[in-house]
């Protein structure tokens, strides 16, 4: 029983960790999309205020 127990912990220990691991990577794609998202805008506000 107790080595059923142990295999499980593992099994879900290492769900666990290729979640983080994946989660991480998301949130590194979504802080880069962000930031080209920014200062895209920060373009086009600096080309609508030379414009006007």
């Amino acid at each position: 029983m107790n080595e059923l127990y142990l295999d499980n912990s593992a099994s879900v220990a290492s769900t666990v960790e290729r979640i983080m691991k994946s989660l991480r990577l998301v949130i590194t794609q979504l802080r880069r999309l962000l930031e080209v998202s920014r200062s895209d805008i920060e373009r086009r506000q600096s080309l609508t205020e030379k414009q006007a």
